[in-house]
C-alpha cells in the first residue's frame, strides 16, 4: 500500500521536523482535526491492515547513539489521515 508508505514516511519527517512552524503545518496535514496521539515519550517500513498503520522507529541522540526504539500502531482516517496514533517502546537505551 504505497499510501500508507507515503503517510509513515511524512509522519516520521514531521517529527523530525526542527522548525516549530514548519512542525505544526506537516502535523496539521497528517492527523484528523479529532485524532488523539498517545506514545511513551521514529525509520521502519510500514504494515498495513485495512486502515490500521504499523511502523517501527529509532529514536537518535544529537551524537547519532540510539537513545530507544519503538513501534506505532496508527488508524488512517477517511480523508487519508492519520486519525489516532498509539506508541510503544520495544527498547531503550
Amino acid at each position: 500500500m504505497d499510501s500508507a508508505t507515503t503517510l509513515a514516511r511524512h509522519y516520521l519527517a514531521a517529527w523530525n521536523e526542527r522548525n516549530a512552524p514548519e512542525r505544526r503545518a506537516q502535523v496539521a496535514r497528517l492527523f484528523t482535526i479529532d485524532a488523539s496521539y498517545v506514545d511513551p515519550m521514529m525509520a521502519g517500513a510500514p504494515d498495513t491492515h485495512h486502515d490500521v498503520l504499523r511502523f517501527s522507529w529509532t529514536l537518535h541522540a544529537p551524537d547519532g547513539a540510539q537513545v530507544v526504539r519503538g513501534t506505532d500502531v496508527a488508524r488512517i482516517g477517511d480523508d487519508g489521515r492519520l486519525a489516532s496514533v498509539t506508541g510503544f517502546l520495544d527498547g531503550a537505551i
